[in-house]
């Protein structure tokens, strides 16, 4: 039997906290009692249906992209639409958890589910981020034993990350000088002598969240009896911008392609800009995500594809050269849910996922 912490942390795996955006509630909302997890309903949003939907497949769990609970709730009452669902679910014992910004930008989610469907190439991420506090380990070894540090380190994949890189580390060859005690016994070098030994500094980055258990697998590992270890705090930086941009396997027209997108998400898109301007590289940040279009410019993007566009936003893209197009927020962010809900049941094969989608006229898809 799964627990509901299992899920927590499958969930984690594929979609980390620290990719959220600050001031984003996602994880664990509403904590129905505790009961061994067999049914999962995953769902873009946390509508009355998709809470019957729950009911109907017996899930222990409604995981959906949305939070319920977005900005501070002072009260829960059966007055608001939040009220009703949290009640309706905690009624019939069924726990409430999000995946939101954090799964917008994870590699695999939302926005790459998006890219994916659009038949993207050559797709690299760009655009807002949540800024993640940072740290920089150091520590000395002798010049053999410096790969497997460094790959204890790296392999998990929580540190030696630099933007597009990953398994980053800096080595120094040097000199370590040291005297050990009579009772001491040092990995090289003799007791009660001055050594010099050829000696490694090694660096590596990684985020706050991980820098206590690495450094302590790390002094576990490590062949010295007592290593020399520094951990200095850097600036928060941009781990994972949320944003993906890449090219279309053939280039079209922007008539062409807003016709393109319909057929796509199965929408009816809005689109500004010249109709024969040339669309090649193209930007995608599912939902209501506008304000990433001027992000999407200096990538000399051609396109900027998002659910949501506001009219004075519409008008300065356009206007800069941009072609925007605004695809629905159920239609750019829908097939990550599906996504989602593949990987978290190809982690937890005991469990049954199931993907809620809403009837026609729920979803701003087309009616016909």
């Amino acid at each position: 039997m799964v627990s509901r912490s299992e899920l927590l942390v499958a969930l984690e795996s594929l979609a980390p906290k620290r990719f959220a955006f600050s001031g984003d509630p996602v994880g664990l909302q509403l904590a129905a009692l505790e009961r061994p997890i067999q049914n999962v309903v995953v769902a873009l949003d946390h509508s009355m249906e998709a809470a019957q939907y729950a009911v109907e497949q017996g899930a222990e769990v409604l995981l959906t992209h949305h939070p319920l609970f977005y900005r501070g709730t002072h009260s829960v009452t059966d007055s608001t639409h939040d009220g009703r669902v949290a009640a309706f679910l905690l009624g019939n014992q069924i726990s409430h958890v999000s995946a939101h910004t954090n799964w917008d930008s994870a590699q695999g989610g939302i926005n790459d589910a998006l890219a994916a469907i659009l038949g993207l190439q050559q797709v690299a991420s760009f655009g807002m981020a949540a800024m993640v506090p940072m740290r920089k380990v150091t520590f000395f070894a002798p010049e053999e034993s410096v790969e497997e540090l460094i790959h204890l380190v790296t392999g998990s994949g929580k540190a030696g990350r630099i933007g597009h890189y990953f398994d980053c580390a800096f080595v120094a060859r040097g000199e370590g000088h040291f005297r050990a005690e009579a009772l001491a016994e040092p990995y090289v070098g003799l007791p009660n002598a001055s050594n010099v030994i050829p000696e490694s500094r090694v660096e590596i980055v990684c985020p706050a969240e991980f820098c206590v258990s690495l450094v302590g697998q790390l002094r576990e590992a490590h062949p010295y009896e007592t290593p020399a270890i520094d951990v200095v705090v850097l600036e928060d930086c941009a781990e994972q911008p949320a944003g993906r941009i890449g090219h279309l396997a053939e280039p079209m027209n922007l008539s062409e392609f807003a016709a393109f997108i319909d057929e796509r998400l199965d929408t009816r898109a809005l689109v500004w800009g010249k109709p024969s301007r040339n669309v090649s590289k193209v930007a995608v940040v599912g939902g209501a995500a506008d304000g990433d279009w001027e992000n999407a410019l200096r990538e000399e993007a051609d396109v900027f594809v998002t659910g949501e566009v506001r009219h004075h936003i519409a008008l300065e893209a356009s206007e800069a050269g941009m072609g925007i197009v605004a695809a629905g927020h159920f239609a750019t962010e829908h097939p990550g849910c599906a996504v989602l809900r593949d990987r978290l049941a190809a982690a937890l094969p005991e469990v049954a996922f199931h993907l809620f989608t809403p009837p026609p006229g729920r979803g701003a898809r087309p009616l016909d």
